[in-house]
Protein backbone atom coordinates (compact mmCIF):
# COMPACT_ATOMS: atom_id res chain seq x y z
CA UNK A 1 0.00 0.00 0.00
CA UNK A 2 1.37 3.55 -0.68
CA UNK A 3 1.01 6.39 1.39
CA UNK A 4 -1.33 9.10 -0.25
CA UNK A 5 -1.33 11.35 2.66
CA UNK A 6 1.05 13.96 0.92
CA UNK A 7 -0.45 17.08 0.79
CA UNK A 8 -0.46 17.39 -2.88
CA UNK A 9 -2.26 14.00 -3.48
CA UNK A 10 -5.75 13.30 -5.09
CA UNK A 11 -8.66 12.86 -2.79
CA UNK A 12 -10.38 9.69 -2.73
CA UNK A 13 -11.64 9.45 -6.71
CA UNK A 14 -13.77 6.95 -9.43
CA UNK A 15 -14.61 6.97 -13.10
CA UNK A 16 -11.28 8.85 -13.69
CA UNK A 17 -7.94 8.66 -15.95
CA UNK A 18 -4.55 7.12 -15.51
CA UNK A 19 -1.43 7.25 -18.42
CA UNK A 20 1.93 6.56 -17.81
CA UNK A 21 4.36 9.12 -19.38
CA UNK A 22 8.30 8.64 -18.69
CA UNK A 23 8.53 7.68 -15.06
CA UNK A 24 5.52 9.53 -13.81
CA UNK A 25 1.83 8.17 -14.23
CA UNK A 26 -1.00 11.11 -14.81
CA UNK A 27 -4.63 11.04 -13.25
CA UNK A 28 -7.00 12.80 -15.05
CA UNK A 29 -10.13 14.37 -13.34
CA UNK A 30 -13.23 11.81 -11.94
CA UNK A 31 -15.77 12.01 -9.58
CA UNK A 32 -15.08 12.19 -5.58
CA UNK A 33 -17.35 11.26 -2.74
CA UNK A 34 -18.80 14.59 -3.39
CA UNK A 35 -18.61 16.45 -7.18
CA UNK A 36 -17.18 16.21 -10.60
CA UNK A 37 -13.29 16.97 -10.55
CA UNK A 38 -11.37 18.98 -13.11
CA UNK A 39 -7.81 18.34 -11.46
CA UNK A 40 -4.95 16.41 -12.98
CA UNK A 41 -2.29 14.92 -11.03
CA UNK A 42 1.25 13.65 -11.35
CA UNK A 43 3.08 10.68 -9.13
CA UNK A 44 6.35 9.80 -8.83
CA UNK A 45 6.36 6.20 -8.30
CA UNK A 46 10.22 6.62 -7.54
CA UNK A 47 9.91 8.99 -5.05
CA UNK A 48 6.49 8.67 -3.66
CA UNK A 49 5.54 11.96 -4.26
CA UNK A 50 2.45 13.66 -5.76
CA UNK A 51 2.34 16.61 -7.79
CA UNK A 52 -1.43 18.60 -8.55
CA UNK A 53 -1.04 20.65 -11.42
CA UNK A 54 -2.61 23.79 -12.20
CA UNK A 55 -3.88 25.31 -15.57
CA UNK A 56 -6.34 27.57 -16.14
CA UNK A 57 -7.17 26.37 -19.60
CA UNK A 58 -7.84 22.51 -18.26
CA UNK A 59 -10.95 20.95 -18.75
CA UNK A 60 -14.15 21.73 -17.69
CA UNK A 61 -15.29 18.86 -14.68
CA UNK A 62 -16.38 15.87 -15.58
CA UNK A 63 -16.14 11.21 -15.54
CA UNK A 64 -16.47 8.58 -17.61
CA UNK A 65 -14.40 10.56 -20.66
CA UNK A 66 -12.01 9.37 -22.97
CA UNK A 67 -7.95 9.56 -22.96
CA UNK A 68 -5.50 8.53 -25.68
CA UNK A 69 -1.80 9.15 -25.39
CA UNK A 70 0.16 10.26 -28.64
CA UNK A 71 3.45 9.11 -28.00
CA UNK A 72 4.85 10.32 -31.30
CA UNK A 73 3.77 13.77 -30.09
CA UNK A 74 4.06 14.15 -26.07
CA UNK A 75 0.76 14.57 -26.13
CA UNK A 76 -2.92 13.33 -24.43
CA UNK A 77 -5.98 13.78 -25.47
CA UNK A 78 -9.63 13.90 -23.95
CA UNK A 79 -12.70 13.65 -25.61
CA UNK A 80 -16.59 13.43 -23.88
CA UNK A 81 -17.85 12.96 -20.48
CA UNK A 82 -20.83 13.56 -18.51
CA UNK A 83 -21.03 16.11 -15.46
CA UNK A 84 -24.11 16.31 -13.77
CA UNK A 85 -24.62 19.42 -10.29
CA UNK A 86 -24.64 18.67 -7.09
CA UNK A 87 -28.52 19.28 -7.08
CA UNK A 88 -29.42 17.56 -10.39
CA UNK A 89 -30.34 20.74 -11.98
CA UNK A 90 -27.24 21.19 -14.89
CA UNK A 91 -26.33 18.27 -16.70
CA UNK A 92 -23.85 18.23 -19.84
CA UNK A 93 -22.88 15.62 -22.15
CA UNK A 94 -19.48 16.73 -23.76
CA UNK A 95 -18.09 16.31 -27.05
CA UNK A 96 -15.48 18.46 -26.72
CA UNK A 97 -11.45 17.94 -27.62
CA UNK A 98 -9.11 18.80 -24.95
CA UNK A 99 -5.02 18.53 -25.56
CA UNK A 100 -2.61 17.96 -22.78
CA UNK A 101 1.15 18.94 -24.03
CA UNK A 102 3.15 16.82 -21.65
CA UNK A 103 6.56 18.94 -22.46
CA UNK A 104 5.09 22.30 -21.40
CA UNK A 105 2.23 20.66 -19.50
CA UNK A 106 -0.06 23.09 -21.12
CA UNK A 107 -3.97 22.76 -22.15
CA UNK A 108 -5.24 23.73 -25.68
CA UNK A 109 -8.34 23.15 -27.16
CA UNK A 110 -7.81 21.97 -30.79
CA UNK A 111 -9.57 23.93 -33.69
CA UNK A 112 -11.98 21.69 -35.14
CA UNK A 113 -14.13 22.64 -38.66
CA UNK A 114 -17.11 20.04 -39.09
CA UNK A 115 -20.36 20.37 -40.30
CA UNK A 116 -21.87 17.10 -38.48
CA UNK A 117 -19.65 15.65 -35.26
CA UNK A 118 -20.30 13.05 -32.58
CA UNK A 119 -23.31 13.52 -30.19
CA UNK A 120 -22.28 14.15 -26.22
CA UNK A 121 -21.91 11.07 -24.85
CA UNK A 122 -20.06 9.08 -22.32
CA UNK A 123 -19.07 5.59 -20.99
CA UNK A 124 -17.76 5.07 -25.23
CA UNK A 125 -13.99 4.79 -26.02
CA UNK A 126 -11.19 5.53 -28.08
CA UNK A 127 -8.31 4.82 -29.54
CA UNK A 128 -5.58 5.54 -31.55
CA UNK A 129 -5.62 4.48 -35.54
CA UNK A 130 -2.96 5.52 -37.65
CA UNK A 131 -2.41 8.88 -36.52
CA UNK A 132 -6.53 9.27 -35.73
CA UNK A 133 -8.80 8.96 -32.59
CA UNK A 134 -11.61 6.85 -33.35
CA UNK A 135 -14.55 6.70 -30.85
CA UNK A 136 -17.48 4.03 -30.93
CA UNK A 137 -20.47 4.05 -28.62
CA UNK A 138 -21.28 5.59 -25.56
CA UNK A 139 -24.35 6.85 -23.80
CA UNK A 140 -26.25 10.27 -23.79
CA UNK A 141 -28.22 11.06 -20.14
CA UNK A 142 -30.90 13.95 -20.88
CA UNK A 143 -32.98 13.74 -17.45
CA UNK A 144 -34.71 10.03 -17.62
CA UNK A 145 -33.99 9.40 -20.92
CA UNK A 146 -30.65 7.86 -22.09
CA UNK A 147 -29.35 7.46 -25.74
CA UNK A 148 -27.10 4.77 -26.40
CA UNK A 149 -24.78 5.01 -29.49
CA UNK A 150 -23.20 2.66 -31.70
CA UNK A 151 -21.73 4.82 -34.32
CA UNK A 152 -17.90 5.12 -35.26
CA UNK A 153 -16.07 8.94 -35.82
CA UNK A 154 -12.74 9.45 -36.73
CA UNK A 155 -10.95 12.70 -36.44
CA UNK A 156 -6.91 13.31 -37.36
CA UNK A 157 -5.57 15.14 -34.34
CA UNK A 158 -2.63 17.88 -34.95
CA UNK A 159 -2.34 20.42 -32.87
CA UNK A 160 -1.49 22.87 -34.80
CA UNK A 161 -4.10 21.92 -37.36
CA UNK A 162 -6.89 24.52 -38.36
CA UNK A 163 -8.57 21.96 -40.62
CA UNK A 164 -9.17 18.89 -38.02
CA UNK A 165 -12.69 17.31 -38.85
CA UNK A 166 -14.51 14.59 -37.58
CA UNK A 167 -15.81 12.04 -39.73
CA UNK A 168 -18.47 9.83 -39.34
CA UNK A 169 -17.16 6.09 -40.43
CA UNK A 170 -19.24 2.98 -41.83
CA UNK A 171 -17.98 -0.69 -41.90
CA UNK A 172 -18.98 -3.99 -43.92
CA UNK A 173 -20.07 -7.03 -42.77
CA UNK A 174 -21.63 -7.55 -39.09
CA UNK A 175 -20.94 -3.98 -37.06
CA UNK A 176 -21.38 -3.98 -33.33
CA UNK A 177 -24.92 -2.94 -31.98
CA UNK A 178 -25.56 -0.13 -29.74
CA UNK A 179 -23.16 0.09 -26.79
CA UNK A 180 -21.70 1.50 -24.24
CA UNK A 181 -19.36 0.49 -20.63
CA UNK A 182 -17.73 -1.21 -23.66
CA UNK A 183 -13.75 -1.77 -24.23
CA UNK A 184 -11.92 -1.70 -27.09
CA UNK A 185 -7.94 -2.15 -28.00
CA UNK A 186 -6.26 -1.61 -31.01
CA UNK A 187 -4.42 -4.93 -32.22
CA UNK A 188 -1.86 -4.48 -35.28
CA UNK A 189 -4.57 -2.81 -37.87
CA UNK A 190 -7.66 -4.61 -36.17
CA UNK A 191 -9.82 -2.96 -33.32
CA UNK A 192 -11.06 -5.35 -30.98
CA UNK A 193 -14.67 -4.52 -29.15
CA UNK A 194 -15.84 -7.00 -26.13
CA UNK A 195 -19.10 -6.38 -24.06
CA UNK A 196 -21.42 -3.62 -22.63
CA UNK A 197 -24.45 -2.24 -21.99
CA UNK A 198 -27.14 -2.27 -25.04
CA UNK A 199 -30.37 -1.41 -24.85
CA UNK A 200 -33.36 -2.65 -22.88
CA UNK A 201 -30.60 -3.02 -20.13
CA UNK A 202 -28.83 -6.02 -22.28
CA UNK A 203 -25.25 -7.11 -20.72
CA UNK A 204 -23.01 -8.35 -23.89
CA UNK A 205 -20.53 -11.15 -24.26
CA UNK A 206 -20.06 -10.49 -27.31
CA UNK A 207 -16.39 -10.00 -29.21
CA UNK A 208 -16.16 -8.24 -32.79
CA UNK A 209 -12.86 -7.83 -35.49
CA UNK A 210 -12.81 -4.09 -37.11
CA UNK A 211 -10.60 -4.28 -39.93
CA UNK A 212 -9.26 -1.22 -40.62
CA UNK A 213 -7.55 -1.53 -43.86
CA UNK A 214 -10.27 -3.10 -45.40
CA UNK A 215 -13.09 -1.12 -43.30
CA UNK A 216 -14.79 -4.52 -42.50
CA UNK A 217 -16.69 -5.94 -39.41
CA UNK A 218 -16.47 -9.47 -38.13
CA UNK A 219 -18.02 -11.15 -35.41
CA UNK A 220 -16.05 -13.25 -33.45
CA UNK A 221 -17.74 -16.69 -33.31
CA UNK A 222 -16.13 -18.62 -29.88
CA UNK A 223 -19.34 -20.88 -29.35
CA UNK A 224 -16.04 -23.52 -29.35
CA UNK A 225 -13.95 -21.57 -25.91
CA UNK A 226 -15.33 -21.29 -22.75
CA UNK A 227 -18.14 -18.26 -22.42
CA UNK A 228 -17.11 -15.52 -20.38
CA UNK A 229 -20.16 -13.87 -18.56
CA UNK A 230 -21.45 -10.98 -20.04
CA UNK A 231 -20.01 -8.22 -18.65
CA UNK A 232 -19.69 -3.91 -18.99
CA UNK A 233 -17.07 -1.52 -17.30
CA UNK A 234 -14.28 -3.83 -17.41
CA UNK A 235 -11.00 -3.50 -19.30
CA UNK A 236 -9.14 -5.29 -22.28
CA UNK A 237 -5.39 -4.60 -22.78
CA UNK A 238 -3.31 -6.37 -25.21
CA UNK A 239 0.38 -8.28 -24.27
CA UNK A 240 1.47 -9.45 -27.59
CA UNK A 241 -0.64 -11.43 -28.99
CA UNK A 242 -2.56 -12.23 -26.43
CA UNK A 243 -5.64 -9.91 -24.94
CA UNK A 244 -6.62 -10.02 -21.42
CA UNK A 245 -9.66 -8.97 -20.41
CA UNK A 246 -10.48 -8.57 -16.46
CA UNK A 247 -12.97 -7.68 -14.12
CA UNK A 248 -15.94 -5.88 -14.88
CA UNK A 249 -19.74 -6.05 -13.53
CA UNK A 250 -22.38 -8.70 -14.89
CA UNK A 251 -25.88 -9.40 -14.42
CA UNK A 252 -25.91 -10.18 -10.89
CA UNK A 253 -24.59 -6.61 -9.56
CA UNK A 254 -20.54 -7.36 -9.10
CA UNK A 255 -20.66 -11.12 -8.72
CA UNK A 256 -17.60 -11.04 -10.96
CA UNK A 257 -15.60 -9.96 -7.87
CA UNK A 258 -17.37 -13.07 -5.84
CA UNK A 259 -16.52 -15.87 -8.77
CA UNK A 260 -12.53 -15.32 -9.37
CA UNK A 261 -12.45 -17.81 -12.61
CA UNK A 262 -14.57 -15.34 -14.80
CA UNK A 263 -12.63 -12.30 -13.06
CA UNK A 264 -9.51 -12.92 -15.90
CA UNK A 265 -9.58 -14.59 -19.06
CA UNK A 266 -7.23 -14.76 -22.32
CA UNK A 267 -7.74 -14.65 -25.75
CA UNK A 268 -5.13 -15.89 -27.77
CA UNK A 269 -5.14 -14.33 -32.02
CA UNK A 270 -3.26 -15.21 -35.09
CA UNK A 271 -4.19 -12.97 -38.09
CA UNK A 272 -3.04 -14.67 -41.48
CA UNK A 273 -3.05 -12.18 -44.52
Amino acid sequence: TIDCSHPNSPEPISWHKAVVFGQKILIFGGMSETDNLDDYFSFNPSRFFWTKKSDQKRFKEREHFSVIFMKSKNQIYIFGGYYLSKDGSNEINYNDIHCLNLELMQWTRPKIKSKTCPKGRFHHTANLMNGQMVIFGGANNNGFNKSIFGDFWKIRLNQNSKEAKWEQIDFDGQAPSKRFGHSSVKFADYLIIHGGFGPESRIHDDTYLIDWATRSSTHIQMSSFPRTLPRVYHSMIRVENSLYLFGGQSRNNWDMNQNQKEYLYKLKFSFEK
